[in-house]
């Protein structure tokens, strides 16, 4: 499975060399930031792809070059609060509160959705499309194990939205979503809690 909510902080954790504790470790928990958030789900319902705090394009290329150097983020002054609780069997959970850039994709085909953020929208990326809508979004999220290790214990992904986004024929939209994941749910699409999409 594709875990969207973390993917940034997984890829900056690794980039800066974390090791997890062992769960014999009494070390007291460590908290630092991660300064390239960003966050990647589907919306199958409403038949979207949406990418907070960076674009398709930049992602994708990135992506295309082995996510090589940091992460190609809209704003690196949205932090993500890491905390390393080597008390917790050497978890690490992290929690994003920011508002950020958000743009919004129209799937290529929803039947086929979730093999991948890139793959969902490919067609739109190769022809030279544009997002269907741009905005700022409200975060606010958390994950109580980033690493997703089964051995340590259960873990769960949540992240709210709250957005104001405008199509590229200028027509406003409000857009919530609501995000859960845990690691016992193995559809991709059973992600998204719930989400509205409404003319504002």
């Amino acid at each position: 499975m594709f875990n969207k909510f973390v993917i940034g902080c997984v890829l900056a954790a690794l980039t800066i060399g974390f090791v997890p504790l062992t769960a014999a470790s009494a070390s007291p928990p460590e908290r630092f930031e991660v300064p390239d958030y960003f966050s990647l789900n589907l919306d199958a319902d409403e038949g979207k792809s949406v990418w907070f705090n960076i674009t398709a394009v930049n992602f994708c290329t990135w992506a295309l070059g082995g996510f090589d150097g940091p992460a190609p983020v809209e704003d690196t002054s949205t932090p993500v609060m890491l905390i390393h609780a080597g008390q917790d069997g050497g978890t690490l959970v992290a929690s994003v509160q920011a508002d950020v850039y958000v743009e919004v994709w129209n799937l290529d085909n929803p039947d086929t959705a979730g093999i991948g953020p890139c793959e969902d929208i490919l067609d739109q990326l190769l022809a030279g499309g544009q997002p269907w809508a741009t905005g700022t979004a409200s975060l606010n999220g958390r994950t109580n194990n980033l690493f997703w290790l089964d051995d340590v214990r259960s873990a769960s992904d949540n992240l709210s939205a709250s957005a104001s986004i405008v199509t590229a024929e200028g027509e406003s939209y409000d857009y919530k979503l609501n995000f859960h994941v845990g690691n016992r749910c193995a559809d991709y699409r059973c992600e998204i809690a719930n989400s509205t999409l409404r003319v504002s």
